[in-house]
């Protein structure tokens, strides 16, 4: 029987390794799962919103037999909430944040995270300003990232969750 690694297993463990995080201004986000209707962010000064965005390209045949790819686009929102005091250094803070998700990216063991998911990538990046939540006023800057994750759908993988 051939078997493909759940979409939810693939989503937790990103997120659970984005809060593994240690540096800086990534480790001091507020992380949450699927989409938002309000975010209090405490003491945080920004998010990280990861939900599940779409099944890129369908599924895609991956050679003969029963074998397919699952490519899960996720969507990870970084937010900081503008500063009208000092909008520079809440720029500063969204750039910084970008430049820090992406090191995350860049490290292998966040690429490969096991075996059924065979490489991530980010794919796309929208940056804007404006309200992110719908029941929370805030002035957020943002970027809306696209993470895409390849799954191999084979009896080689072993199911979780």
């Amino acid at each position: 029987m051939s078997t493909s690694v759940p979409v939810k297993t693939i989503l937790n463990t990103f997120l659970s390794r984005a809060r593994a995080w240690t540096v800086d201004p990534l480790a001091s986000c507020v992380f949450r799962k699927g989409p938002q209707f309000a975010l209090n962010l405490g003491t945080a000064d920004c998010a990280c919103i990861i939900a599940l965005r779409d099944l890129a390209g369908g599924e895609q045949s991956a050679g003969s037999g029963n074998h397919f790819w699952h490519t899960w686009a996720f969507a990870v929102v970084l937010a900081v909430p503008d500063d009208e005091t000092d909008p520079e250094a809440a720029e500063d803070m969204r750039l910084d944040l970008i430049d820090e998700f992406l090191s995350f990216m860049a490290d292998i063991d966040t690429r490969t995270m096991f075996g059924g998911a065979k490489w991530g990538v980010v794919s796309g990046c929208s940056l804007g300003m404006g309200k992110v939540f719908t029941a929370d006023d805030t002035i957020y800057r943002y970027a809306d990232m696209t993470v895409e994750y390849r799954s191999l759908r084979s009896r080689s993988n072993l199911t979780e969750e």
